[in-house]
């Protein structure tokens, strides 16, 4: 798979998982942080085509191994990148996994629910 991913709600994955359920946190960070982490991402999303999905570290990972490629990322993996990039602190193991950042002190659960009903506010 070439370049970042996009995933639409209504489209691809999604559409054909039509019963799909998430969860959506917020967590605090300064206004510093979240400039670095928009940065980054701006960045990333102008040079797209140099970033590829990880499918192969994600299923490594499952397996609890870690491989490092530059410019790969999977879902976690690049948050834990981001969450780096902008110094905040947060005590993730190395091979992250969704549930390690449940586990995050300072959540606050935002929805829970089908993701087809998931509306972001304005």
């Amino acid at each position: 798979m070439h370049g970042m991913l996009h995933e639409y709600i209504d489209k691809g994955t999604y559409k054909r998982f039509y019963n799909t359920v998430c969860i959506v946190y917020s967590y605090e960070i300064s206004d510093k942080q979240y400039e670095i982490i928009k940065k980054k991402i701006y960045e990333m999303y102008n040079k797209k085509n140099e970033y590829k999905y990880d499918i192969l570290g994600l299923l490594i990972a499952g397996l609890n191994i870690e491989i490092s490629r530059e410019n790969y990322f999977y879902c976690t993996k690049f948050v834990k990148y981001l969450f780096k990039e902008a110094d905040i602190k947060v005590n993730l193991p190395e091979i992250p996994k969704t549930s390690d950042f449940q586990k995050l002190s300072g959540l606050k659960k935002v929805y829970k629910g089908y993701l087809r009903d998931y509306k972001l506010k304005e």
